[in-house]
């Protein structure tokens, strides 16, 4: 259990940049726990009782990063909302994490989030939405927001693409000082 612990703190820093975190698991008979800690917190606490965003990760996390090269290997991930509880920042680090089990995995996400919109691979978003007769339709053309049977579907994507050049900006400001 040390060694997984300091392994699973290990590999998660690659992942998680909201917080320097340290797992430690524990085994008590029936009961298996992970306790956390980090640097703002270094009093352990169970996972049960740090944030629902970080229990959602760190499960995610758990399961798809170490079953994607077994069990999962090769598996097409469907996933709706995911990471909702996630800070926007941490929404980020997610789209990272895609990013990486892309490389072994089919991901299909659907999210209503600009934060899980990735700016850089923008020629991988699909709109989705329902056309005049009802059916679904998914369409590559991120352009058509004035067609108003697809401009709500298409905002998360707008916003991503304003939050890409609000960084762009903030960036150079801050380089500029």
């Amino acid at each position: 259990l040390n060694s997984a612990s300091t392994r699973l703190t290990r590999e998660f820093k690659n992942w998680w940049k909201q917080g320097n975190y340290t797992f430690r698991l524990q085994a008590d008979g029936d009961f298996f726990k992970i306790w956390v800690s980090d640097d703002k917190r270094p009093e352990e606490i169970e996972l049960e009782r740090r944030s629902t965003g970080l229990q959602w990760f760190l499960s995610f996390f758990l399961i798809f990063l170490v079953e994607s090269e077994e069990a999962h290997k090769g598996a097409i991930l469907l996933l709706d909302e995911a990471g909702l509880t996630l800070h926007p920042m941490a929404q980020k680090d997610l789209v990272a994490f895609f990013d990486n089990l892309s490389k072994t995995n089919q991901i299909i996400h659907t999210t209503h989030s600009p934060f899980l919109v990735d700016p850089s691979n923008i020629d991988r978003v699909k709109v989705v939405y329902s056309d005049n007769e009802g059916y679904t339709v998914a369409s590559s053309d991120l352009r058509a927001a004035d067609d108003k049977i697809n401009e709500k579907s298409i905002y998360a994507v707008h916003a991503a693409l304003g939050l890409s050049v609000s960084d762009i900006l903030t960036r150079l400001s801050a380089s500029n000082s």
